[in-house]
Formats: C-alpha cells, structure tokens, sequence
C-alpha cells in the first residue's frame, strides 16, 4: 500500500468522540469510514448518519450496513454507479460467455482485467477508474496496446448500446407496451445516461489517445448531443422527425420489434442519428418536385419550414458542443458532419425559391443557421490539411453562393457576418457600399490583406477620402502608392513631403507631359506649405530641363503628351548635333544651360560634346581659315564666330572647355594633329578665364 505509485487523497472528518471508528476496503484502495451511527464514504461525501449500526462490512465493492432497520448498502468514492452501467461496460453483452455474465461486477472486472481482448481491458480500466481506483486504471489502460483504434470502438460500442435494462428489449422479459404507447421519457433517461457515462468515459481516455482518436470520440459525444436535442423538440417538430425516423430506418433496413417504437430502434443506435437530416432535406426535395406546376399547400409549406428547423436544432446542438469543447478538436482532420455538403446546399437551394421564402419570415434565419454551419464546416476540413486548389475553389464558390442568398435579400447584417467570418472580401465591400456603415468598415480594415484588397479597388479622390478616414493599413498603402502618396499627404497638410514625392515621381515618368505636370504640382505643394521653391530645387531643375527640351529644333522631340521626357545629354545631344540643322548661336547657349543643370558625373562629357560640336560646325567656314592663317593673334582672328560668341556667354570658369579634350573629341578627329587650332582655344580660353577670374574678385 505504500507503493510510490499510488495516489491519495486526505480530508478532515468529524465523527463522534469516544466512539471507535473502522475503516472499511470493499474493493482495493476505495475506503469507507464507520463509528457508532456515522458512515463517510469518501472523497467529497458528507458524513452520513445511519440508525444504530449492528455490524459492518464489505460485498461485491460495496460498504454494507446492517442496522436495526435493516440492510443498507452503499457506493464508496466513485464517479458511476457500476450497478446501472450498461451492460457492454460491465462485460455482460451476448458476445462475453455466460460464465463472466453471471459473475458478480468486480468477478467480472477481474475475468475482463486479465483477457486477451484489449477492448476488455480498455473496459476494465474504466471501471476502475470510475470507482475511483485510479492506479489500477492507469496500471490496466498500459496493458491496452492500440490505445486509439480500441478507444474508438469502445465509444462507438457505449453509444450504440442497446438499453437491456429496459425489458422491452430483453427476449425474455416482460411483454412491454405496444408500439404506439412508446416510452419517451424513458428513451431520454436512456440518451442522459449514455451522455453521462460516455463524458466520464472521454474524460478517461483524453490523455492517453492522440488528437485524432479524442476528435472521433468528441464527435461520437456531438451525436449524443444531437440525438437527446431531437428527443426533446418542441412538439410541433416531433410529427416531422418522427416521419424522418421511419424513412432513415427504412432506408436502412432496420428491424423494430413488436414491443418497440421506431424511436426506440432509432435513438438506441446513435452512430446513424445524423441520417436524419438526409431523410429531412428528401422530404423537401419531394416537394419541390409534386410542385413544379403549382404553389404549395399550407401543409408542404409547414413541412418544409419543420424540416428546416429540425436540421437547424441539430446543427445549433453541434456548434454548442464544440464550442464548448474545442480543445478535443485540436487535431480533427475531418468531421462527420462534412458528409452533409451536398445535403445542406440542396435544403438552401430549395429555401431559396421564392415560392418558398417569401412564406416564412423565419426562412432567413434557417438560412443563416445552415450557411454559418456549412461554411464553418468547410473551413474546418481546409485547415486540417485537406486543402489544394479545388478544394479552395469549391470552398469560396459555396461561399458566394451563401452569402449571395443575403445580399439579394438585402439582409445586410447576416451578409456581413458570413463575409467577414469566411473574409469573402467582394461580399464585405458590397455590404459596405449598401450600408456606407464605417464602423463595420474599420472592423474590416483590420482583417489581414483586406486594406491591400481595397486599394486595388479604389483610385483617386474615393482612396484618398478612404485613406484619411480610416488611417492605420491602409492609409500606409496609399502613402506609399506612387499615384495616391502625394495625395495624401497634402490632405494631411505634409506639403513638402508631396512636394518630393512628386519629384521623386516625376523623374520616374517617361512621358514629357507627365513629367511637367507633376513637376508644376510639386511646386504648388512646396507653395501651399507656406515657402515657394528656391531656384536649385530638384523641382525647379526638372522643370527647367523641360523648358530647354521645348527649344529642340526637331519639335517632335518637344514636350507632348506622346514624347518622352529627355536627360540633360538626350537635350545636348538634340540642341548640338549637326544631322538634324545647322548649328546656331542660341542652341548652344541653351546646350551650355543645359549643362550646368546635368548631373555632375556627366558635365565633362557634356561639356566636351558642347565645344567639340560648336568648333566642327564652323571650322570649315572662311572665318576660321583666315583665323587658323592669322594665329599670332587669335582673339582677333575667331573674333565673331560661334565659338567666340559662346566663350563671352561663359559666366563661370566650369562652363570653359579644357582644350586638349575638345581637340581629341571624336568630332574633331580630323584636326587632332593641327597646333594651330590647340593654340587659338587656349589662348581664347585662358583669355576668358582670366576675364571670368576678374568678374569674381
């Protein structure tokens, strides 16, 4: 007894002083005290006060009292009463022997305890466990093997038990009532009682089975559940679910004894309780069908509506229980209830017909119950693994499809519910649209990718106004956006910010209008933030490129809404170049303009191209053969050419050219050897340096 591997629990009695008090062991560890007239069984119990106790003792687990009344006997510390255990729990089911069956219970848990059959194991362990020893169960739940499959049969075995305690179902009890008193009190005493046993049952198991046997054996409890639910319906529901049950046990071939009900056989065998609601959506269906070519009676009108909300009690008993115990499904991958796919979409097919859902104002509401349950039901078995690209189509056509049912209705509450559970983002914007309801929108917002969805469906002012007045995601999205940024940040009165991002946005934009329309708005932004633009502002430069590209000699190459927007070499390259005019005087002082707006890794290249292309486009006139035979004074000799007009332009020493890059330009390939025309640039350029030098001191 004092094995480390037991388990006990203490308490504080009180009892009578001066009185003796004995312990009694009516089976292993379960104990009870006895003193004169008090009796405590155990655990939680209260001291209970007896007549003058003779003596005492223990038979078949029980603590046996025989006072001057009479025999008592009683229960010690245990979770069941094994006496009103069902037979397959106890052992005595006609497939055991007769030898166990006429055993006494703990003869019988023994004879169990030690057999091959895990399952009798698995069943001893949870006799044990329910009468409170629970180191003998967990000692003979070790002995089980396959815990999980064992498991599994064993839930399926208690919930399908048939009640031999009640003697209609005994071949040799009493004759019972005939089929049409039936027995329904005692039919839910029966489920409450499987309900009981199976939940003590679960709680035995949960920690030793896996995920996936717990989520089999939860939903087996989910059937109970659902079939005490039925049993209970109001009664304007039974005639329907009665009918229901005649035709499941039809289909099924089910025998039901002369001393039986069909409700009887029906709630006896719970695993096939979810029939029901295929032989419910046939009832529908056959209307439908009797009344293709007239309106339905107030009768069919009824019996759909009573079908319809049987299915809904059933499927409200459902979401119940597992809300309730979501932590047994943590790892279902699949749910019996996944077999009503094609039965659910054919009841809200059917109560979408308009000579059926403008009869009943309560039509919507089945409606939203069966959509709410199937659509769950679907994204259940996605994210348990069972998902590829079919799977997902099939899940968000039927999510269109239910939440369509409500948008064509107008019932804009129960379409954003289910658009916003199952984010179906199209069904959350029409919603949206229809309501214009902003807190709902806000709540929206805050969904993972429906701001990303949102700003693909919305340009200009409407993103914009969407982006003030909800801020957060999607504001973030737009700020960021390269067509709406700027936008918003005028509207947030950040115009300098704007201001760069047009710019930044301008210089992105190939198209030459584009570019100056943009630029003319940053530079209204930099205005109305209260400081106009300095001259060296990235916008003002911009801005001037495209003045010097309108001045382009090819007036194709101009700025148009279908030219593109030109650098500063593309506008030196068209102001300079001699394939297209004749060079004059006014294209390169825009080029030399131009150069001083390039950025400055480009200048030199520009620079030489700019002075390259002015001397090749003269050197060949008779002004500079009398300056190249006239060199000892070439100031005077170039005096009133291009090159001359251009140097006196220069108003800084950077604009000069550097003579001996010019001379071995690729334009003047052919002068490269000549001195005379090194010597005149240098003497002109060193000439206006030192004017230039001047102008600065």
């Amino acid at each position: 007894m004092l094995n480390e591997t037991y388990e006990f629990d203490s308490k504080i009695i009180s009892l009578p002083q001066n009185h003796q008090a004995a312990v009694i062991l009516p089976y292993m560890t379960e104990s009870a005290i006895i003193s004169a007239s008090r009796l405590w069984l155990g655990e939680d119990c209260d001291v209970e006060k007896l007549d003058e106790i003779l003596t005492i003792g223990a038979f078949d687990g029980k603590v046996v009292v025989l006072t001057k009344r009479g025999l008592v006997m009683k229960n010690t510390m245990q979770k069941l009463n094994t006496e009103t255990l069902s037979e397959t729990m106890i052992g005595r089911s006609k497939s055991y022997t007769e030898e166990i069956s006429s055993m006494g219970s703990i003869e019988s848990m023994e004879q169990m305890a030690g057999s091959d059959n895990p399952k009798l194991r698995l069943q001893a362990a949870f006799l044990q466990f329910a009468r409170g020893n629970r180191n003998e169960a967990k000692g003979l739940l070790a002995t089980v093997g396959d815990i999980n499959s064992t498991a599994i049969q064993l839930s399926h075995d208690f919930i399908n038990e048939i009640p031999n305690h009640d003697p209609r179902w005994s071949e040799t009890g009493r004759a019972g009532p005939t089929a049409n008193s039936g027995k329904p009190l005692l039919i839910q005493k029966q489920l409450a009682e499987k309900i009981a046993t199976h939940g003590v049952f679960r709680s035995f198991v949960s920690s030793a089975v896996d995920g996936e046997a717990l989520g089999v054996i939860a939903q087996d409890a989910e059937k109970l559940a659902v079939a005490a639910a039925l049993r209970s319906s109001p009664a304007n529901l039974q005639t329907v679910i009665g009918h229901a049950i005649q035709s499941v046990l039809t289909t099924n071939g089910s025998r039901i004894p002369q001393r039986l009900t069909a409700q009887d056989v029906f709630f006896a065998k719970v695993t096939e309780v979810g029939d029901i609601v295929n032989a419910l959506s046939e009832f529908c269906e056959n209307i439908v069908n009797t009344t293709q070519q007239r309106q339905p009676t107030v009768q069919e009108l009824d019996l759909i509506h009573h079908s319809n909300q049987t299915i809904c009690t059933i499927l409200s008993v459902i979401i119940s229980f597992r809300q309730d115990n979501s932590d047994l499904y943590v790892e279902t991958s699949r749910l019996w209830t996944q077999l009503w796919l094609k039965t659910l979409l054919s009841v809200i097919a059917v109560s979408c017909m308009q000579k059926f859902d403008q009869q009943r104002s309560t039509v919507i509401e089945q409606l939203f119950c069966i959509s709410k349950f199937l659509l769950t039901d679907r994204l259940v078995h996605i994210k348990a693994g069972n998902s590829n690209a079919e799977v997902h189509k099939e899940f968000e056509s039927i999510r269109e499809k239910c939440i369509a049912i409500f948008t064509e209705r107008k019932r804009w509450n129960e379409a954003g519910f289910l658009a916003e559970q199952f984010q179906d983002f199209c069904g959350l914007l029409e919603v949206y649209q229809a309501t214009k309801n902003e807190k709902d929108f806000a709540r929206y917002l805050q969904i993972p990718e429906y701001p990303e969805f949102i700003k693909s469906k919305f340009i200009g002012k409407e993103l914009v106004d969407i982006a003030v007045n909800f801020g957060g995601k999607i504001a973030e999205l737009v700020r960021e956006d390269s067509d709406h940024g700027w936008m918003l940040m005028i509207r947030e009165n950040n115009f300098e910010q704007a201001g760069e991002r047009l710019v930044e946005q301008a210089k992105d934009d190939s198209n030459a209008y584009g570019r100056r329309t943009l630029i003319s708005l940053a530079k209204l932004a930099s205005i109305a933030g209260g400081a106009p633009p300095p001259d060296n502002t990235q916008a003002i430069k911009e801005e001037k490129l495209l003045d010097f590209q309108d001045t382009i000699p090819d007036v194709q190459h101009r700025v148009s809404n279908t030219s593109s927007a030109l650098d500063a070499y593309d506008i030196i390259d068209n102001l300079t170049g001699q394939n297209t005019h004749a060079l004059v005087i006014e294209d390169c002082k825009n080029a030399l303009n131009v150069y001083d707006l390039a950025e400055a890794t480009e200048r030199n290249e520009l620079n030489t191209l700019i002075w390259a292309r002015v001397i090749s486009s003269e050197i060949d006139s008779n002004a500079w053969k009398r300056a190249l035979d006239n060199a000892h004074q070439p100031l005077e000799a170039i005096e009133g050419t291009k090159l001359d007009q251009l140097l006196k332009f220069c108003t800084n020493a950077e604009q000069l050219p550097v003579t001996n890059e010019v001379i071995q330009h690729a334009e003047l390939r052919n002068y490269a050897d000549q001195p005379v025309l090194s010597y005149i640039l240098s003497a002109a350029i060193e000439s206006h340096a030192e004017r230039l030098d001047g102008m600065e001191s």
